[in-house]
């Protein structure tokens, strides 16, 4: 299994949830309640919430995936080439935007999203 070519979504997961939540989670004016005499939740918290926490899990995962990707590449790193992120051709100057997946990184992406 080689979950390596999932390494961007751990950019692009929390990215959405933040988009969302600050967007568009708050915005939902529908009340819910809930029994007689208690204060209802704005639903869009309920669901800003709900979002939230999928679009950490779901980062978590893609850790985990990459965590058992490397043990089954015996622990070689790996690098995954996105985009150049600033190009000068006549100069012969390129900064590539890249991720490095590696034993330290993974590390720190269980202990983060986890």
């Amino acid at each position: 299994m080689n979950a390596f070519g999932l390494a961007p979504l751990l950019l692009i997961f929390p990215l959405i949830g933040v988009l969302f939540n600050g967007l568009v989670g708050r915005r939902f004016v529908e009340y819910d309640y809930g029994l007689p005499g208690h204060k209802g939740r704005d639903i869009g918290e309920r669901w800003s919430g709900w979002f939230g926490t999928g679009m950490a899990l779901s980062s978590f995962v893609v850790a985990v995936l990459l965590f058992i990707s490397l043990l089954t590449n015996e622990f070689h790193a790996q690098v995954i080439y996105l985009f150049d992120w600033f190009n000068i051709p006549s100069a012969g100057f390129h900064i590539p935007w890249s991720i490095q997946v590696d034993t330290l990184s993974v590390t720190m992406m269980l202990v983060v999203a986890g």
